[in-house]
């Protein structure tokens, strides 16, 4: 009887101690969750490409012309080796060609700029501390401008605000990868996205001012290569 009472006491021990390990997992799992940044501001550099519908116009070779991008995401869940994100991102889509014009030697610019609401899928590889991405971007013009040769005088520059002929809703899709690296124990990230436009920026090919000007579009989508360094908080 000593013996079964024995046993009967050191299986409840047993049974006890599962339980207090079971709590301590599931208390330090959750601390460790908690403790997990969720912000990420980053800051950066695109370049982009104007993909035209007239292929002699996209044989004409764009300078190279890097312009700022600024972000903050927030994670928004997790499932294994798997996250969501969403953030705001401001950036810059347009376009740079210096040539010769006449008698003159210009530099013919479009420029939009955008405000976005990234939406990432990312795959972690813990081994090399790197995530894959998946993005979709809409994303929406505030403000378009263009400075081109002026039709009626041989070497001037008419500069224009374009804004209300553009397509102001635009939505893109991209593939990335993002390195993820400490230092003194604060969390920072070198990101790379290629996105790529699925919306024409243009509204029309033919477009009228309130004068009587008329201006002629060839319909195009826009390309871009994004690289930023970030820090998560």
């Amino acid at each position: 009887m000593a013996i079964e009472g024995t046993e009967l006491l050191t299986n409840h021990m047993g049974y006890k101690m599962k339980k207090v390990f079971v709590v301590l997992l599931l208390l330090l799992s959750s601390q460790l969750f908690a403790q997990e940044k969720s912000f990420q501001v980053g800051i950066g550099l695109n370049q982009s490409w104007l993909i035209y519908d007239l292929t002699a116009i996209n044989d004409f070779k764009p300078d190279f012309r890097p312009k700022l991008n600024l972000f903050l995401n927030y994670n928004v869940a997790k499932f294994g080796n798997f996250k969501t994100s969403a953030g705001i991102r401001y950036f810059n889509l347009g376009r740079a060609i210096t040539l010769d014009y006449g008698n003159s030697r210009i530099t013919a610019k479009i420029d939009h700029h955008l405000i976005s609401v990234p939406i990432q899928l990312k795959y972690g590889l813990d081994f090399i501390n790197t995530n894959l991405i998946i993005n979709a971007e809409p994303s929406y013009i505030l403000r378009s401008t263009s400075i081109s040769p002026s039709i009626y005088d041989d070497g001037l520059m008419t500069e224009r605000t374009t804004t209300d002929e553009m397509q102001r809703l635009q939505f893109s899709v991209g593939l990335g990868a993002e390195y993820i690296f400490s230092i003194n124990n604060e969390t920072f990230s070198f990101k790379t996205i290629y996105n790529y436009g699925l919306t024409k920026i243009p509204k029309e090919e033919r477009f009228r001012l309130s004068d009587g000007t008329v201006f002629f579009y060839t319909p195009y989508k826009a390309t871009e290569l994004n690289v930023s360094l970030s820090y998560y908080f």
